[in-house]
């Protein structure tokens, strides 16, 4: 007898592998610079999120180490019975300084961060607008905790914030007295950059509040290096991950002191959990003294994106609206992005090919992340492989933009 999460998880997985969106998960062993090993087979890895190389970089590795020679190798306390490790208030201060909020919160992963905010933030009186292109990981989490919070929410099209606003102003929202935007600064699907000064005037208009996730932004754009969540400071919330540009481990939380102790004090959630690691926190506490001074690196990484992208271009490719680091291949059906992925799999480069499910069909695309650690000769045996695919013909071909 087999035990099942979900009574129609079966069914879901037969139509997830009829239609070519069976996800499964691939070890890789990491090799210097950026390859990687699979399979027996070395590969050029383009589906890092390690945009600045920092997750090897020497400070942040001896850190580490001098943060668990002192405080071992976990604290295994929670919040609540003895406190943090007094590392905590060091990193959360330069947190708050280097984006212009008052405090900042640390968490051990993305998902306790997300089941905090979503849980104690939003009530039956918040209604709160998603943009469609959102992590569907962040609308699953908001449409179960918004089932218990009785919070009302929907999702918009892709930057259409006057569409969002006339809905959240509407009289069917009449009862919501706490009206939200949720957006991304740097959308993870496209590559696109959010204008966060729109949604701070939408708050400064209209009473809308802002929830930002800075996640992808951070390490690589805005003021210090640091995000795009300084234009909402006093204005709003922000939250980000560690984990990508600035190549550590965990989250954050950028707010008021205010909410800090609200949540301190009303969440079980975050208060009964174990903190950060020692490991994580002293590698984080290195990245935030190296990121404000990696300008030139920020400038060269958006460089070579840039010049990636003018020449996919002129291969017939559409990149849709990337102007970072993260740069979409669009290929329309699904069976199209696997066969491109697979062309430069079987030339030694490893790329993922993206069926997003928060997204009609016909919106597939491989997906590049292009970071430092790539030089030039790794760009070129890319483009290379890119301009001798052999694409179908157009009869087989379905289009697909963002929506």
């Amino acid at each position: 007898m087999t035990t099942s999460f979900n009574r129609n998880r079966p069914d879901n997985l037969l139509v997830h592998n009829r239609e070519n969106r069976l996800h499964n998960l691939d070890t890789f062993a990491p090799l210097s610079g950026p390859y990687v090993m699979h399979n027996g087979r070395s590969l050029i890895s383009f589906a890092s999120n390690d945009w600045l190389g920092l997750s090897s970089h020497p400070c942040l590795k001896e850190n580490a180490i001098r943060f668990v020679t002192r405080y071992g190798v976990n604290n295994a306390s929670s919040h609540l019975s003895e406190g943090n490790i007094d590392g905590y208030d060091r990193v959360e201060k330069k947190l708050a300084d280097l984006t212009g909020f008052e405090t900042a919160l640390l968490f051990q992963s993305e998902a306790k961060l997300l089941e905090v905010l979503f849980s104690e933030l939003f009530s039956s009186r918040s209604v709160i607008a998603v943009d469609r292109l959102m992590p569907r990981s962040t609308a699953q989490t908001l449409a179960k905790y918004s089932a218990e919070t009785r919070a009302k929410w929907f999702s918009y099209r892709h930057w259409q914030h006057e569409d969002a606003r006339v809905r959240l102003c509407s009289e069917i929202y009449d009862d919501c007295q706490e009206k939200w935007l949720l957006n991304q600064s740097l959308y993870a699907l496209d590559g696109s950059v959010e204008s966060v000064p729109a949604l701070e005037k939408m708050h400064r208009n209209f009473g809308i509040k802002v929830l930002l996730d800075d996640s992808n932004a951070a390490g690589v754009l805005g003021v210090n290096g640091m995000g795009l969540a300084s234009y909402i400071a006093g204005n709003g919330l922000a939250f980000g991950s560690f984990a990508r540009g600035l190549g550590c481990a965990g989250a954050y939380l950028l707010c008021s002191h205010e909410v800090k102790s609200q949540l301190l004090d009303i969440c079980k959630a975050s208060i009964y959990a174990v903190p950060m690691q020692p490991s994580a926190l002293g590698a984080i506490d290195a990245a935030l003294d190296i990121v404000p001074g990696m300008h030139k690196e920020r400038l060269q990484l958006l460089q070579m994106a840039e010049d990636f992208r003018k020449v996919v271009l002129k291969m017939g490719f559409e990149t849709g609206p990337s102007s970072t680091q993260i740069i979409s291949i669009l290929a329309g059906t699904d069976s199209q992005a696997i066969r491109i992925a697979e062309h430069l799999y079987d030339n030694g480069i490893f790329a993922a090919p993206i069926r997003p499910s928060n997204l009609a069909q016909g919106n597939a695309r491989l997906r590049i992340s292009i970071s430092l650690k790539h030089e030039k000769e790794h760009i070129f045996r890319l483009l290379r492989c890119l301009s001798n695919f052999r694409k179908p013909p157009i009869s087989e071909k379905t289009s697909g933009t963002c929506s």
